[in-house]
């Protein structure tokens, strides 16, 4: 069960209790403000963004420029993917787990109608247990076209593709790719793209690790259709 679950059962528990139809009373032990209950929360199960972000520090000293190492941060990419998908399924947007073969009069197939009609889907379910559903994953990365291209931030992003739909909350942001601060000058020099080259592999190696952690023995996570 995904974090947003257990979330969204505790304010239904809550809800019970301060309209009288829950069982349990806890009387002087229940948290007397929305403080006190959110530490609480962080003393029994810890604070909530250190179980799904990341960090870590790219050595780039090899490259010779005055800086030495960049440090990233990004949120766990499966985190993300289950966040869109719950954001879709409020905007009664459908999910596609399950393939489909479409055909047309003369028996033949069709392609091109959805996300359950392509190889894609069908390869991604034929490949894990019965069981199991399969997460489509895109994963992106682009500056774009900012006109500040020494403070232009990079997002990376993560798409869910188990859907058909063009909403905007099938995009989530996973992070930001780090900037090398350096002079302007610096930054014309082949070490400079070097570095830059390094920086990004890395980073997206270790969005990348966090995505394949899971692929063999899969996990676990709950959406509700709203």
């Amino acid at each position: 069960m995904c974090v947003v679950t257990l979330a969204d059962n505790l304010l239904e528990h809550t809800k019970k209790l301060l309209h009288g139809h829950g069982n349990v009373r806890l009387g002087h032990r229940w948290p007397t403000s929305h403080a006190q209950l959110r530490a609480r929360i962080s003393k029994k199960c810890g604070r909530f963004w250190d179980n799904v972000t990341y960090s870590g520090s790219v050595d780039i000293s090899r490259f010779g420029l005055p800086v030495t190492s960049v440090q990233y941060t990004f949120v766990d990419p499966i985190f993300v993917w289950l966040q869109q998908c719950d954001k879709l399924l409020k905007l009664g947007k459908k999910l596609y787990f399950e393939p489909k073969v479409l055909r047309d009069s003369a028996g033949d197939e069709l392609f091109g109608s959805g996300v359950q009609y392509g190889y894609l889907l069908r390869a991604a379910r034929n490949s894990i247990p019965h069981d199991a559903l399969p997460a489509l994953i895109n994963l992106s990365w682009d500056e774009g076209d900012t006109h500040m291209a020494s403070r232009g931030a990079c997002p990376i992003c993560l798409q869910v593709m188990n859907t058909n739909t063009g909403n905007e909350n099938a995009v989530g942001l996973v992070g930001y790719l780090p900037q090398i601060e350096v002079s302007a000058v610096a930054k014309t020099t082949k070490e400079f793209k070097r570095a830059s080259l390094h920086v990004l592999q890395t980073v997206i190696g270790a969005i990348l690790t966090r995505i394949e952690a899971p692929a063999r023995h899969g996990f676990t996570g709950h959406l509700k259709p709203y």
